[in-house]
């Protein structure tokens, strides 16, 4: 169990604690097991996702076959107990709670159609935003952490130069010939990031460093280096806007459905502090 909360985290609890005006009661707890390609050049994504229920769908991405805690606690008072649960159903729980507090974002889009229509339909949202943050976007350096193709190809159509890293070795070898087939794309070990970290321009990192704990590192090593943080959020999407401030400059956030489910997906890009 997580019984030490990162900072950023403890900040949220005690902010949620302030401004709540009901209990928040946990409705629900489940686990999907997701495996899914979205178009045929994108690897397979195999992860299982922590869903809570308080007031609003809460997700985390969690490594495939994970303990899995809390459905005892079902009924009862989240934050009383957060301390419970381990740290990707903590995240979960969290992004239930916090679909409770209004946010404003400055760009949204909505995806509709067929898996394979929105997977083409969503890296030009990426791009849009992370263009209008770099400015003149052309040879400027992007680290993602996180592989997803389809994204990284359309940052690098864009004249970006993009490095990606991730935990996952299946998704290291996807990169290795990523970078073999393009001179904008490269892949650097995730143990080798604190050295390069200050040679980017920006740092687009997936939501799933909140839910496995990695998230207050890189957002130090960003900050220690000047470098701005972009969180891509389908774990915690109502949550991660909340991070502004408090370790991320930027986020995009993947309501539920994400856009590998059927139905609409929602999309919002955040810019600004929510909390203030």
């Amino acid at each position: 169990m997580n019984s030490t909360l990162p900072r950023y985290l403890v900040d949220l609890i005690d902010y949620a604690r302030s401004n709540l005006a009901e209990a928040p009661i946990l409705r629900q707890m489940s686990t999907i097991d997701l495996t899914v390609q979205p178009e045929v050049t994108e690897r397979r994504f195999q992860y299982d996702i922590r869903m809570a229920y308080i007031f609003g769908q809460g997700c985390a991405y969690a490594e495939r076959g994970s303990t899995f805690c809390g459905e005892d606690l079902v009924g009862r008072n989240a934050l009383d107990h957060l301390h419970t649960f381990d740290r990707s159903s903590q995240i979960a729980v969290m992004d239930a709670l916090f679909a409770k507090f209004p946010k404003k974002a400055s760009d949204r889009i909505i995806l509709e159609g067929e898996v394979r229509v929105k997977s083409e339909q969503r890296p030009a949202f990426y791009s849009r935003n992370v263009v209008a943050k770099l400015g003149d976007a052309r040879n400027k350096r992007v680290l993602m952490i996180g592989l997803v193709k389809a994204i990284a190809r359309d940052l690098a159509s864009h004249g970006i130069s993009v490095t990606v890293t991730d935990l996952d070795a299946q998704a290291q070898t996807d990169a290795r010939v990523e970078q073999d087939q393009s001179d904008r794309l490269q892949f650097i070990h995730p143990d080798d990031i604190s050295g390069e970290i200050g040679t980017f321009d920006l740092v687009l990192a997936t939501g799933m460093t909140l839910a496995n704990g990695t998230f207050q590192d890189i957002s130090n090593l960003c900050r220690g280096n000047g470098v701005p943080l972009m969180l891509y959020a389908q774990t915690a999407a109502h949550l991660a806007p909340f991070t502004i401030g408090r370790g991320a400059d930027y986020v995009i956030a993947e309501y539920f459905p994400f856009f590998v489910f059927g139905g609409s997906s929602v999309i919002e890009f955040f810019d600004t502090d929510q909390m203030t």
